[in-house]
């Protein structure tokens, strides 16, 4: 075989082999060629092969070494990855070398440190910490030094380590914690106990049961509100567990110095989440706190104003709060409580005017604005002797909100013998803070058919009564507005409260008298014709007989029975004889029905018939119309003669 033959051999071998990826036969069939002609493609061939050799063990090192770490043989990957990196050095390389060189540092000292606590030689404990940090700066390994520091009683170094490399473990938490409860500071301890995610032991609890006490001195002695919150949120976390033998106290305390903490700083925003849902009850000075608070609240959020203006006309008209309430240091100015009373319900009165100028109020905020505060100082000026009641006056809206209306209607109900000179407005304050106070408020805000249908039922006293007749008068005043027919029942059944007292009777006399829809006359005439059999005021009597004349004249004016609306003519007069319109329109109405009769007669020719009415009518102005009719007759036939 000539040298070329071979070298084309040996070439064609290289190539088969290398496109079959097979670099360590085709580096070898390469190197034969190149040995019998040798040139520089072939070694750049014989390059290519031989780096893909390389290549090819790299990975295979690199496999094998992964494949030691995954079963924990942590010395034979890191010669592996050694090896593979001598072959080509990468990034990612040289950090896993690193990381299991340290991973392998830390294995000898947490050996060391395993038998250092197998000792239970603190000493030595910290010790095997402290030389394992000079080898490895691990996190973990610091928290661990934090936590054997604290169990060897050297809380300040532990604290000095926390303080440095913070953990997140919950482990550190507690021994964090515990380091600050024995160096003082209590309420951070509390704060890291809060942290902690899953209590594993539960001499927790009692940790934080036995801390309170402390807590609560540290605090006094003065602390920002956040420390008020710290203790607020690990009362409720021992509620959460289960253990509240001993937070009867302790729980409102927290919480409500926590709110006046807030209050102190100005973080009305933060304040919602505390105050709700509101008490079922409240003492005076926590009516103080809340009505402080939601003023404030209002102040930034319409939303709070209903609540607010309860809360601040009861806190401002029960006298020992004026101060709390006052910017004036109302005892040594000798302001007067009047005046500063005043004042406080201007502020009130600013807020909801610029929150209604700003179109953020409902209309029935203003509605309960002004019946709060009229009723309020209608209770407080009722000569009642209220001594059992803790927080006295106070709204109906309030009363109803913190349970206070029963013990009020009792109050008003045992004393109201005594108080009869007080007329109604008795009645009135009896019924807005009885079981119809919700109806009541309805009717004024003009939702008299939802007020209707609000009314209790099942009680038969005095004041329910009351009640009653005033949401029916209501009812009746607006149905009759709306043009019903049929409001004579519900005037009727209000006869009580029309009959005692003169505002009820003026308000419906104005209303008769003022410029109503056509359609409003029909039932309010009947109504007021009825209500007249027992209501004989003049002035009341003269409305019905303007109200039923009107009604008369629209009944001739669409044509209706004449004899219908003579009739309804004369029952007004017969109520209000004096009444010029009955008068005028009664008389115009029998002109009108005597010229019918008059036209009539004379269509058939019946001229005495004719004359005959005439005569009866006494009127002159039917005479004169008769002999003009009567000219223009004669007329016509001279005309049909010629």
């Amino acid at each position: 075989m000539s040298q070329d033959t071979a070298y084309q051999d040996a070439y064609q071998q290289g190539e088969r082999f290398l496109a079959r990826g097979n670099f360590p036969l085709a580096k070898k069939a390469f190197e034969q060629a190149w040995q019998l002609q040798p040139n520089e493609a072939l070694q750049a061939k014989i390059r290519l092969c031989a780096h893909a050799v390389e290549v090819q063990k790299r990975k295979e090192i690199i496999k094998q070494a992964r494949h030691a770490e995954k079963r924990g043989k942590f010395h034979e990957a890191l010669q592996r990855f050694e090896q593979a990196a001598a072959l080509q050095e990468e990034d990612w390389l040289v950090q896993k070398i690193s990381r299991l060189q340290e991973k392998l540092r830390l294995a000898k000292v947490e050996s060391q440190i395993e038998r250092a606590e197998a000792s239970q030689d603190l000493d030595a404990v910290l010790a095997a910490y402290d030389h394992a940090l000079e080898v490895s700066h691990n996190p973990e390994l610091i928290a661990k030094q934090g936590i054997s520091l604290v169990r060897a009683g050297r809380y300040h170094q532990a604290l000095d380590v926390f303080a440095n490399h913070p953990s997140g473990s919950d482990a550190a938490r507690y021994h964090l914690g515990y380091a600050c409860a024995s160096t003082g500071q209590y309420v951070k301890a509390l704060a890291h106990w809060n942290a902690i995610e899953e209590v594993a032991d539960a001499t927790l609890w009692q940790h934080y049961e036995t801390l309170l006490p402390y807590v609560c001195r540290e605090l006094d002695a003065g602390a920002e509100a956040q420390g008020y919150a710290v203790a607020y949120h690990s009362v409720q976390k021992l509620i959460h567990a289960g253990h509240t033998a001993h937070l009867a106290d302790y729980e409102p305390y927290f919480k409500y110095k926590y709110i006046e903490a807030l209050w102190q700083e100005g973080c009305y925003a933060d304040l919602e989440a505390l105050l709700l849902p509101l008490p079922h009850r409240l003492s005076l000075p926590l009516l103080g706190l809340y009505a402080r608070v939601y003023y404030q609240l209002g102040a930034h959020d319409s939303q709070h104003l209903e609540m607010a203006m309860t809360l601040w006309l009861t806190a401002i008209y029960n006298e020992p709060l004026l101060q709390e309430l006052s910017i004036y240091d109302v005892e040594k100015a000798g302001l007067d409580l009047h005046a500063v009373r005043d004042t406080l319900l201007q502020d009130m009165e600013t807020l909801l005017q610029r929150a209604d100028r700003q179109s953020r109020l409902p209309a029935r905020t203003l509605t309960y604005w002004q019946i709060e505060k009229r009723l309020i100082h209608a209770l407080a000026s009722l000569p009642l002797d209220h001594s059992a009641l803790d927080i006295f006056p106070c709204t109906p809206v309030f009363a109803e909100k913190f349970g206070l209306s029963e013990a009020i209607s009792t109050c008003l109900s045992a004393q109201r013998a005594a108080m009869s000179e007080q007329g109604e407005a008795l009645f009135e304050v009896s019924a807005y803070y009885s079981k119809a106070g919700p109806s009541l408020m309805l009717m004024e805000q003009g939702e008299a058919e939802q007020a209707l249908a609000l009314l209790p039922t099942n009680t038969l006293d005095e004041v329910s009564a009351y009640s009653r007749q005033r949401v029916l008068f209501r009812y009746a005043m607006r149905k009759a507005a709306q043009g019903e027919t049929q409001t004579k029942r519900w005037f009727l059944e209000a006869l009580p409260l029309l009959k005692h007292y003169d505002r009820y009777r003026d308000e419906l006399t104005a209303f008769a008298l003022s410029d109503l829809e056509s359609k409003a006359y029909a039932g309010l005439a009947e109504a007021m014709e009825a209500l007249c059999q027992h209501i004989t005021t003049p002035t009341f009597l003269q409305a019905a007989a303007y109200v039923m004349s009107l009604q008369a004249i629209q009944l001739r004016n669409a044509g209706m029975s004449t004899a219908a609306a003579e009739k309804l003519f004369k029952r007004a007069l017969r109520i209000d004889p004096e009444s010029a319109l009955a008068k005028t329109s009664l008389q115009r109405l029998q002109k009108d029905i005597c010229w019918e009769q008059v036209k009539k007669a004379m269509k058939q020719q019946n001229l005495l018939k004719a004359v005959t009415c005439i005569e009866a009518s006494g009127e002159p102005e039917l005479v004169d119309l008769f002999f003009e009719s009567i000219a223009r007759f004669y007329e016509q036939v001279q005309a049909w003669d010629r």
